[in-house]
């Protein structure tokens, strides 16, 4: 009898830990990982399986976008054409077109996401074709190689990266938040396990003990990167701020500040430098070309890593200044009667600020020039990380490391806001 009241109990428990909001929150978007997951498993029909195994490689291309190449699946293209494509549109909003740069001031939030849905959509079809079309020019993996197995195939890429977009927005909306990120970081993730094993399989030999000693050295320096790389996104720059009609600026007390994060544009810069770098061999392999020059682009010589490098510093001021505009800041001190500590309003608050951001960008840089360049590296000087396809840095860790820090952030203010709530029911019940 004891031992059924017992096991209600934990029903009733398990039940109600099942109906609290954040429980709720977390289930769902479990629910619908599995739903990536699954579509992730399901190859186009019109691609021929055995070519996609046969060909091999997909793995690294895999691990660094989060989509899954390995089997050629319905979501083979991630969610890459709308995270471009919103990021054209912050470029093109900055007075290039006048229509979005009017909506971006507006602060007209559909029209934004109508016209960066849009620019994705154009540039999942031309990405989806150029995939299916060099992937067939060099390695046949259509079943039939006509126009309508093209078509076929280019609208099941992209109906998929569609069908993702909308995962992300019920994810954003039902689930935890932060649903983009959380969907590449899960196929990170994923892909990231069977690399490492492989890595263990290739370096390791059961016969000559130094060689698990290399191994541990590769996979300490794969988590001091990670440190490093959480250590970047956790960084901030704390500019205090007074407000006019009261002043927190009184020593003992809690003050106010505008953060900025010591990485500002994120991956953005190393994703860029990485499209713009592979921009001539995608066409020379689209044409069917095959120059001796190409191979100064690829990353395994002094000018290609030296161009990858410029290129990620370049973005990364020229994104910065995009996301951190100090006139719309110093617009917006003027309307909430806000000012930097011992700053004025004007033109002093704009070049102190321009002054603030170009010294984040220098360190950002840098830091990102570390994470990019660590992977490319590596091979170059130390046999057991060529030997590995293991990549070490670079953009997965920044996505797979601020996503978490991310969730971890908003599962701690839920926890908070429910303790609260809790609180002041048992209040006001007395």
């Amino acid at each position: 009898m004891n031992l059924h009241i017992l096991q209600k109990k934990k029903v009733k428990k398990f039940f109600e830990f099942i109906k609290k909001d954040t429980t709720k929150k977390v289930l769902y978007t479990l629910a619908m990982l599995f739903i990536f997951r699954l579509g992730n498993n399901i190859t186009v029909s019109s691609v021929d399986s055995t070519f996609i195994e046969a060909i091999g490689g997909f793995e690294i291309l895999s691990l660094l976008t989060g989509a899954d190449f390995t089997s050629f699946s319905i979501f083979a293209l991630g969610l890459s054409p709308f995270i471009t494509g919103s990021i054209v549109y912050e470029l093109l909003s900055n007075d290039v077109i006048p229509v979005f740069s009017r909506w971006k001031k507006e602060n007209d939030t559909n029209k934004k996401v109508i016209a960066s849905n849009s620019i994705g959509l154009a540039i999942g079809i031309i990405q989806a074709l150029s995939i299916t079309a060099m992937f067939d020019n060099q390695h046949g993996i259509l079943r039939a190689g006509n126009i309508y197995s093209y078509i076929y195939t280019t609208g099941v890429l992209v109906a998929g990266s569609c069908f993702l977009l909308w995962i992300t927005k019920m994810i954003d909306i039902k689930g935890i938040g932060n649903g983009s990120s959380l969907i590449i970081a899960a196929g990170i993730l994923y892909n990231l396990p069977g690399i490492i094993l492989d890595a263990f399989d290739v370096t390791v030999t059961y016969n000559n003990w130094t060689t698990f000693i290399m191994f541990g050295l590769l996979m300490l320096l794969y988590l001091a990167i990670i440190g490093y790389v959480v250590f970047i996104e956790k960084s901030e720059r704390h500019i205090p701020i007074v407000f006019s009609n009261y002043s927190t600026y009184v020593s003992g007390k809690k003050k106010d500040y505008l953060p900025m994060k010591v990485n500002v544009s994120g991956v953005i810069p190393v994703i860029f430098a990485s499209s713009v770098l592979s921009v001539p061999s995608i066409i020379c392999n689209i044409g069917g070309w095959n120059p001796e020059w190409i191979n100064r682009f690829s990353l395994n010589n002094i000018f290609g890593i030296t161009i990858y490098g410029l290129l990620i510093i370049f973005f990364t001021f020229y994104y910065s200044h995009t996301l951190i505009v100090p006139k719309d800041i110093n617009r917006n001190f003027q309307k909430s009667g806000c000012s930097i500590v011992s700053v004025r309003l004007g033109k002093d608050t704009i070049s102190y600020l321009n002054r603030i951001l170009n010294r984040i960008c220098v360190f950002g840089s840098v830091s990102l020039l570390i994470i990019a360049l660590v992977p490319v590296v590596t091979p170059l000087v130390w046999d057991v990380a060529a030997q590995t396809n293991l990549t070490i840095g670079g953009t997965s860790l920044i996505i797979v490391s601020s996503t978490m820090i991310t969730i971890y952030q908003k599962l701690k203010s839920e926890s908070t806001r429910a303790k609260y709530v809790k609180q002041t029911s048992i209040w006001k019940d007395r």
